[in-house]
């Protein structure tokens, strides 16, 4: 009977025992009812069976399994817009600074970057996520009333500097203000009004 050849794990990535190829398959552990699929070398999805056959647990792993070289970025104003295809579903993240603002997924790449030229369509649709940050890094922070802070763009005097809760860059001429400290408001929600001097 031909034995079956282990898998070695080297840097995350899984290995068939004498191979320098990712593995891509399926490996099974009859102890326990356990098959788990391989997809370059990464965990793809993991079914666990039970008596007769009957499957109990089926979770799959989608997000970590691309290569950089899948990824598709543009830069969209301040914003950066990344697509990816993970398995059978199609992924895009809309980011600033290091702050992803909106996920999206499509079974379809094609609906998937219709579904976001749509989002980025509407200046809006940015302005309300940065305001529902900044609502949330304010009640965080225990600032009262933070229902009836608003939000202004800076348009005098240009001010470059960055966030000092998430260190990334900020702009007046591209970031919301805060009307009550009129600090420039981070896409993370961070304003001056959360301030601790050290």
């Amino acid at each position: 009977m031909k034995r079956s050849k282990s898998l070695i794990t080297r840097g995350g990535i899984v290995f068939e025992e004498g191979s320098d190829i990712p593995f891509t398959g399926n490996s099974s552990d009859n102890k326990e009812s356990v098959v788990t699929g391989y997809k370059d070398g990464k965990i793809s999805f993991v079914k666990e069976y039970g008596a007769k056959g009957k499957l109990l647990k089926f979770r799959k792993f989608e997000a970590v399994y691309y290569s950089e070289s899948d990824i598709q970025e543009f830069d969209f104003q301040s914003l950066r817009v990344r697509f990816y295809q993970s398995l059978e579903t199609a992924y895009s993240e809309v980011s600033s600074g290091s702050k992803v603002l909106q996920k999206f997924s499509n079974a379809s790449m094609e609906y998937l970057k219709k579904e976001v030229r749509e989002f980025l369509k509407d200046p809006e649709n940015i302005k309300r996520i940065i305001e529902k940050n900044h609502q949330e890094f304010l009640k965080e922070k225990e600032i009262a009333d933070p229902e009836n802070i608003k939000t202004f763009y800076g348009k005098k005097d240009r001010r470059i500097t960055h966030c000092y809760r998430c260190q990334d860059d900020l702009d007046s001429f591209n970031n919301l203000s805060c009307e009550k400290c009129k600090w420039i408001l981070c896409p993370c929600g961070a304003c001056g009004c959360g301030f601790e001097k050290r």
